[in-house]
């Protein structure tokens, strides 16, 4: 496989910008993504993290700047046009249908993704390949054992694994992380890690992230977001060690930390 930082760029932000009227949410922040990476978006509250995610999904629209995804400029495409380019993410609050099994929850989110919609009925030659893609995507997030079991009852964590298997549904080929492990356990955590540790390398992947110890175990590079500006980004061990990271996260020097 390709190592990251030499594969092609898979997403490119180009001075990227959202503002509301003077309040710059995201302001001139250029980063790439190469192919088969693992790129982790860190920064305190009220960084632009989520608004810089919504933009790269196109559920906002960028005020400044471009958007490449896999050579294309994608500025001005909706969100429905990027997931059909291969842009698919979870969310910070989940938005499964708890009265329904996980096996139920996927094959929704199978169905949209082969043409048949959320309608209840699917044509005879469609069933077999419907439930073995859906087997499939519940084995890959290791909840082949509560497959019929109700949202409901699952964990946190596994609701998170539950959601990684609809986003695979579509055959990204750019997941994006919104807070994956937010509200997790620490087991939890290091389950919800290994699994996107086995990921295929031919997905890439864009999280956020609050917990460093998540960041620095999947990322291969690392942005640091503050104020809506890129601070810094490199591979985990220089942001670990950058005494400007580590002053924005304590909240001693931070506006310093622009001046430099």
């Amino acid at each position: 496989m390709t190592p990251p930082e030499t594969a092609a760029p898979l997403l490119q932000l180009q001075g990227v910008g959202k503002s509301y009227g003077g309040f710059h949410a995201v302001d001139d922040v250029s980063l790439t993504v190469h192919a088969g990476e693992r790129h982790a978006v860190i920064g305190p509250n009220g960084a632009g993290k989520t608004t810089l995610f919504n933009l790269v999904a196109g559920t906002l629209r960028v005020t400044s700047g471009r958007v490449v995804l896999n050579g294309r400029d994608v500025t001005r495409a909706g969100e429905h046009s990027r997931a059909r380019a291969g842009v698919g993410r979870t969310f910070q609050h989940s938005s499964l249908f708890t009265t329904q099994t996980c096996a139920e929850n996927v094959a929704l989110a199978v169905r949209r993704c082969i043409g048949l919609g959320t309608s209840l009925r699917v044509p005879t030659k469609a069933r077999g390949e419907l439930a073995r893609q859906v087997a499939d995507l519940i084995e890959r997030v290791g909840l082949t054992d509560r497959a019929g079991d109700l949202v409901g009852d699952l964990s946190h964590g596994e609701r998170r694994q539950l959601e990684v298997a609809m986003a695979l549904a579509g055959d990204p080929a750019l997941l994006l992380f919104d807070e994956p492990t937010a509200g997790m356990s620490p087991s939890e955590s290091g389950q919800f890690t290994r699994l996107v540790q086995a990921l295929p390398r031919t997905l890439t992947v864009l999280l956020i992230e609050h917990d460093l110890d998540v960041v620095f175990s999947v990322a291969d590079r690392v942005s640091v977001l503050a104020t809506g500006r890129l601070l810094e980004q490199g591979p985990p061990e220089q942001i670990r060690n950058s005494p400007q990271v580590e002053a924005v996260y304590l909240g001693t020097g931070h506006d310093e930390v622009f001046i430099a």
